[in-house]
């Protein structure tokens, strides 16, 4: 990924999304609503998900990275944006038997601590998978660098819809 990568979300309280922009990767870290290329609307997401996994690049140039999200049985940190707020979830490639029963793979899912099924709301949802490294930054200037390995919920709480998060990809 690269460092001059950046994507936002903005917490739209009339809607009840969250608004997706990117800047340029051109190293201003200007934002700009990310649309959809049919109808030029911009793109809004009922749930954001940001998932930490471990990734492994493959070749010198770095263009070949495989994320380690396959094997089953697996179980990571998550972050869920919801209804203007920040919940800590995990995602699971538990199965309870029923790929060694019909010999078919399970996407993986979106779980709490004691591995129940976590509610989205309804509408869209737009997942990021990422590094444990990768920065999640809150405020409108991108403050504090919180990545999948100091990060809680509890770090965003009573900043939305005022402050949106920066997401960047390292």
């Amino acid at each position: 990924y690269n460092s001059n990568n950046l994507t936002k979300w903005e917490y739209d309280v009339l809607s009840n999304t969250w608004l997706r922009y990117n800047d340029l990767a051109d190293g201003t870290a200007t934002f700009h609503p990310s649309t959809d290329r049919l109808n030029s609307s911009q793109l809004q997401y009922a749930n954001v998900v940001v998932m930490f996994a471990p990734h492994d690049v493959l070749n010198d140039a770095g263009t070949i990275i495989d994320i380690e999200i396959d094997d089953v049985g697996l179980f990571g940190n998550a972050l869920l944006f919801r209804n203007g707020r920040a919940y800590d979830i995990y995602w699971s490639t538990g199965n309870d038997g029923w790929e060694s029963e019909t010999g078919q793979r399970r996407p993986f899912k979106f779980v709490d601590a004691a591995g129940n099924p976590i509610a989205l709301a309804p509408g869209s949802t737009w997942v990021h998978i990422v590094t444990p490294s990768t920065c999640i930054a809150t405020g409108v200037n991108a403050g504090a660098c919180l990545t999948g390995n100091n990060l809680s919920a509890a770090a965003f709480e009573g900043l939305w819809p005022s402050v949106s998060p920066h997401m960047r990809f390292f």
